[in-house]
């Protein structure tokens, strides 16, 4: 359970990571061109910081976990119930 969660957070931080070399690359983009193409580079930078702000407003992982757990545990009761059905 502690590897899942560091795996996770490794995940979460490498892409991260990987958007903002993503703005720092269209940053560059935008200073070495000229203005139309200024304007275009700007496109560049609206999916990593869509990224990073999903990253940071999404879900919880607790959340996430808890929210599996009890989905998990109302099928395994609903399970017993057709279980008890099956044997009469």
């Amino acid at each position: 359970m502690k590897d899942t969660r560091m795996k996770n957070k490794l995940i979460k931080y490498a892409a991260i990571l990987a958007n903002l070399g993503m703005i720092v690359f269209a940053l560059i983009l935008i200073t070495q061109s000229y203005s139309s193409e200024a304007f275009l580079a700007m496109f560049l930078l609206i999916p990593p910081i869509l990224s990073i702000t999903a990253l940071y407003t999404g879900p919880d992982c607790e959340e996430t976990r808890l929210a599996k757990q009890v989905r998990k545990a109302s099928l395994r009761k609903e399970l017993s119930a057709l279980e008890e059905f099956d044997k009469k």
